[in-house]
């Protein structure tokens, strides 16, 4: 991983802030860098080195393991995420924190 070509940012703002209401109030979305898209979404641009930094929306009503990981890094074991797409997008997991009011509620769309 040494030679590995990363992108760097530079972050000079601190975009967080603390809750102004308990979790089981809040709404949530979820964002992930996995490159899932649904069988009919166009696939991700794979022959750019530095990624394709494009985004597709992701129905938080689908079925997470019919995605299609379009991620073609192999800087990483991608089984587990094939086993279970949830390690990387954790939809079923939130589905279940709503269902025990945990949290108060998913947003329609990941991405």
């Amino acid at each position: 991983m040494q030679n590995y070509p990363f992108s760097h940012y530079a972050i000079t703002d601190n975009p967080s802030v603390k809750l102004a209401k308990p979790l089981s109030q809040c709404k949530f979305a979820l964002v992930t860098s996995a490159g899932f898209r649904h069988q009919d979404d166009r696939p991700f641009e794979n022959s750019n080195r530095l990624g394709d930094v494009s985004f597709r929306i992701i129905f938080n009503n689908c079925e997470v393991q019919t995605l299609i990981e379009d991620h073609k890094s192999s800087s990483f074991d991608h089984s587990g995420v094939e086993a279970d797409k949830n390690l990387a997008l954790p939809i079923d997991r939130f589905r279940e924190l709503v269902e025990q009011k945990i949290i108060g509620s998913l947003g329609e769309r990941s991405f």
